[in-house]
């Protein structure tokens, strides 16, 4: 996981086990280091500036003491609670939302997914379940149903939630991807003018970990496509992705790029595109009321077969709103909802954490 603090990608066990404050409505995405070295008594995500409280402040610096202690075969994991206290697993989704349930280290998978749906309203066909990098699946390979211990879940840890957006049949090819987003609230627009704010949708292509194409407004932009071919080459070869351009609504100040796809000319070597949104002039997309995804086949625009729309104000420029992965079955799209630095001016920020998300197991 990657600190919203310091900016860097830490362990699992690197993090609060819990929200920093009692009062917190959001996943603890600041580690422990951060927290306990800032002499601010308030909790440093997202703005949140809630009250950190003295026995949680402790609890923490004691969590992190122990991890750097010499253990014996006979000390207690850090993940044990103390008796008598509740044993729960924290459930967190890339868009910042959590939930805590219950944990029994006895409980299937499946009963802790349908735990999952109780509380989250996430149905059991929409959810893949990450542990440490491991797809928690709800059998074993002898076809027995599989618990949490068969995959080591300690109490108090995490999981991660990705949903799962739709499954494309086999008998649907192309598909569009329409990403857009309102115009800021203090943008001063003059209809017809180029004083639109802008967020730019992306697709970035993916062998295996390897970003192997993008695709964005450039394609569509002569002054760009002849600057590329210049100076930096440009495949000419579009691989089943096209993108749409500019798609600008003044009257109803909402912009649109659409990102046509069709899965049969994808390369066989393809096995992820992700589709991005990115801030081009704003420091940071949370000026940007409602960045949101539409996906429906080319044929019916009029009948979206799933959506998605990213609430959680940001101070980061780009947001991954969702992927279109490879799997043993066919193709499904993924919601995501991963912030990130970078944007059309300069994907590497990007690139590095669809990268960091595909070793993870994203």
């Amino acid at each position: 996981m990657r600190c919203r603090m310091c900016n860097n990608d830490k362990l699992s066990k690197e993090f609060p086990p819990v929200t920093v404050s009692k009062k917190c409505q959001h996943p603890p995405l600041v580690c422990l280091k951060c927290i306990l070295s800032s002499s601010d008594t308030h909790c440093p995500s997202l703005s949140c500036g809630q009250l950190i409280q003295d026995d949680r402040r402790e609890w923490f610096q004691a969590i992190w003491d122990k991890q750097f202690a010499e253990y014996k075969s006979s000390d207690v994991s850090v993940f044990e609670t103390e008796p008598g206290e509740c044993k729960v697993l924290h459930v967190t989704v890339l868009n910042g939302d959590a939930a805590e349930i219950e944990f029994n280290d006895s409980w299937t998978i499946m009963r802790m997914m349908t735990e999952i749906k109780k509380i989250m309203k996430f149905d059991i066909n929409e959810q893949r379940l990450l542990y440490s990098g491991v797809e928690l699946t709800t059998k074993l390979p002898d076809s027995k149903p599989a618990t949490l211990k068969d995959f080591s879940v300690k109490p108090n840890s995490t999981v991660q939630l990705v949903k799962l957006l739709y499954a494309i049949p086999q008998d649907i090819n192309k598909v569009v991807f329409d990403l857009n987003w309102q115009y800021p609230n203090d943008t001063d627009l003059l209809e017809g003018t180029e004083k639109r704010d802008y967020l730019d949708a992306s697709c970035l292509i993916f062998e295996g970990e390897k970003c192997a194409r993008t695709i964005d407004f450039v394609q569509k932009n002569p002054l760009m496509l002849a600057m590329l071919n210049k100076h930096k080459g440009i495949k000419k070869k579009e691989w089943g992705v096209k993108h749409s351009g500019d798609r600008m609504d003044d009257r109803k100040r909402i912009g649109h790029h659409l990102i046509d796809v069709s899965i049969e000319d994808i390369p066989t070597e393809v096995t992820n595109l992700f589709f991005i949104l990115s801030a081009w002039n704003a420091p940071t997309i949370s000026r940007y009321p409602n960045p949101s995804l539409s996906f429906y086949e080319k044929s019916t625009p009029e009948a979206n077969l799933c959506s998605t729309t990213f609430t959680h104000a940001s101070d980061y420029s780009a947001v991954i709103m969702c992927s279109l992965s490879r799997t043993r079955n066919g193709w499904v799209v993924y919601e995501n909802g991963q912030t990130s630095n970078g944007n059309a001016k300069d994907y590497n920020p990007i690139k590095q954490t669809v990268q960091k998300l595909i070793q993870e197991g994203f």
